[in-house]
């Protein structure tokens, strides 16, 4: 996978205003790898993320680092930092707080766990990862995946269409048509044949200025159409 590099300014002041112009906007389920520099006594270089809830739930970081001492704080988008819920980890240990250390296991020299903030408003919310590691020369490989309530554009689309529609002016005329499956003959009717008029056949003539609605029924399906006639 592809390392994925934002260093931002020195982590010393966090806040929205500047994590919104260096955050990368991350969907739920999608996992970056990259080496975080070493801090000095000004403080560390930052990796900042957006995510965006869609509605109400848990953010679930799961995190493989090779570093010592890695910080991760959640904001939302006023700045506020976002208290760590949970956690479980495999390998290595959490300090826990709007500010999170994660350690790694002195032995294996890796960290291996989840960081979970639970209850989060539907949002933007910023995380912002550095390396903690200020008096040892430590910067191994991180990875972190991200997981969210997070809908498509089709499945955050709560509206359904309920017909098409049609403007024609007055005297006008449109051929309709009708695919089936199976056998049988489609029957067509206007809900106001004063406005707009249907042949047996599917073809409308614009009478006078409204609407109405054309429906074409076979057995127990059916389709409609409104028309607008205008003058």
């Amino acid at each position: 996978m592809a390392a994925v590099m934002l260093v931002a300014s020195l982590c010393v002041n966090v806040g929205a205003e500047s994590i919104e112009d260096t955050a990368k906007a991350i969907d739920s389920g999608k996992k970056v790898s990259f080496t975080p520099e070493v801090g000095t006594i000004w403080g560390a270089p930052c990796y900042d993320y957006k995510v965006v809830l869609s509605e109400k739930g848990t953010l679930k970081l799961t995190f493989n680092t090779q570093s010592e001492k890695t910080c991760v704080e959640v904001m939302d988008s006023n700045g506020n930092r976002i208290e760590l819920s949970d956690s479980d980890v495999t390998t290595g240990r959490v300090s826990s707080g709007k500010i999170t250390s994660i350690h790694w296991n002195t032995n294996v020299e890796k960290f291996s766990g989840k960081l979970y903030y639970k209850s989060l408003k539907k949002g933007t919310y910023y995380v912002r990862i550095y390396n903690a590691n200020l008096s040892y020369d430590v910067n191994g490989k991180l990875s972190v995946s991200f997981k969210y309530p997070q809908k498509t554009e089709e499945e955050a689309s709560s509206g359904t269409i309920s017909c098409l529609s049609v403007a024609l002016k007055k005297g006008e005329s449109l051929q309709l048509g009708a695919v089936i499956e199976g056998e049988g003959t489609v029957g067509w009717s206007s809900s106001k044949k004063s406005v707009a008029a249907v042949s047996s056949d599917g073809k409308i003539t614009a009478k006078s200025e409204g609407t109405a609605t054309i429906e074409a029924k076979l057995g127990s399906s059916s389709v409609k159409i409104k028309i607008k006639v205008t003058e």
